[in-house]
């Protein structure tokens, strides 16, 4: 297995990531997301599609590679994933499962792509009573750490596969910003209002690069295979231009072209959750026989058109502050029966809306990725 093959999931992944945002960029809250659970989630479903239901996952998510190439390839890309803080205060941890309902018989040939590249966590649940949902909700906040405490409150009784995948991300700033720096300033919200929030201040060497109509700085974490890149567009109209246009390669380009040079640094701390159910988008971008009572093809796993798919959802918790980050996100599939000198140090104030990502500077892959229009959001 070459690089380039892992590489061909890193940009499957990454252009599903901005295909995603152009979808959800006219709600008006924070985003965050993590394109990489959702990715490798609906991998796992994908392993048990067939015919139409495959083709179309297949063209959203950017399946390039064969199946008897993809699932092994995907085992090697997450298995590089799996960190443990070596004292660098870096910990990433990634976990999949699937909640098969009691005297459901999926086919071995299915059941063995999973165990053999996605990990054993396969539990065998009642879905007719409370007890199921509990199960995988302890399961879910003991995975993040507390940091997401359930998938739901309750399911369909009628649910007869859950599939889950979690990652949870925390990393320490290779430049921590100081606490006694921290000043409550202005930021402009996209309505023009403004709002006083805590914003963090540093005055170090960062990579930098500024365009006509943006600003992109990167932040480093002490493990430096990791980095939050923002982008910060300098008007509203950028942010929105960003949002509906911005490519894969035009974020590497900017990352390429950026420098190391000295810069003033302002950027708000912020903690929030986000929650989207994704069926609607996922069909908006070409993926809707798998969520057709008749229609859906998912008779690698079962041998017949036994399910479609009834829920995705997706949960994700952001925290940045003078420290570094803490990130976590899960998504749950519920499948229902079928029928040179430098010039003078430039300043970067994130005091209005942004995008910011959270890269794998080894593989290239956005690992979460997430829209600021307010960083002190009322909790509901």
């Amino acid at each position: 297995m070459s690089k380039n093959e892992i590489k061909d999931i890193v940009n499957g992944i990454n252009t599903f990531a901005l295909d995603l945002l152009h979808e959800l960029r006219m709600i008006d809250e924070n985003l965050f997301f993590s394109p990489f659970s959702i990715h490798a989630c609906v991998t796992m479903a994908y392993a048990g599609a067939a015919e139409k239901t495959a083709d179309e996952i297949k063209n959203v998510f950017k399946l390039s590679l064969k199946n008897d190439l993809l699932h092994p390839i995907y085992k090697v890309y997450l298995n590089s994933l799996k960190l443990q803080d070596k004292g660098d205060g870096l910990e990433l941890h990634i976990a999949n499962s699937i909640w098969v309902a009691i005297g459901l018989k999926l086919l071995d040939d299915y059941l063995n792509t999973i165990k053999d590249n996605y990990g054993e966590n396969i539990f065998e649940v009642n879905f007719l009573v409370g007890s199921a949902i509990q199960q995988i909700n302890a399961w879910v906040q003991e995975q993040t750490k507390g940091k997401i405490d359930k998938v739901a409150d309750s399911l369909d009784p009628n649910t007869k596969l859950v599939l889950i995948n979690v990652i949870y991300f925390k990393g320490l700033w290779l430049i921590p910003f100081k606490k006694n720096n921290t000043k409550d300033l202005p930021f402009t919200l996209k309505d023009g209002r403004k709002k006083d929030v805590p914003m963090m201040f540093e005055h170090k060497g960062f990579n930098y690069l500024e365009g006509s109509n943006f600003q992109l700085l990167e932040m480093k974490y002490k493990n430096t295979r990791f980095s939050m890149v923002i982008l910060l567009p300098k008007t509203n109209r950028d942010l929105e231009f960003f949002e509906k246009q911005l490519t894969i390669d035009q974020l590497d380009n900017m990352l390429k072209e950026s420098k190391l040079q000295s810069v003033l640094v302002y950027v708000p701390k912020f903690e929030f959750e986000t929650e989207y159910k994704l069926n609607r988008n996922l069909n908006n971008l070409g993926m809707r026989e798998a969520f057709l009572k008749e229609g859906a093809d998912f008779s690698g796993m079962t041998g017949k058109k036994d399910f479609y798919i009834d829920l995705i959802i997706h949960k994700a918790y952001i925290k940045v502050d003078e420290e570094g980050t803490e990130a976590a996100a899960i998504t749950a599939i519920v499948m229902a029966p079928t029928g040179g000198l430098p010039p003078p140090s430039p300043t970067f104030k994130a005091d209005h809306p942004f995008l910011f990502f959270i890269l794998d500077k080894q593989n290239g892959g956005i690992l979460f990725m997430g829209r600021i229009n307010d960083p002190q959001p009322e909790k509901s």
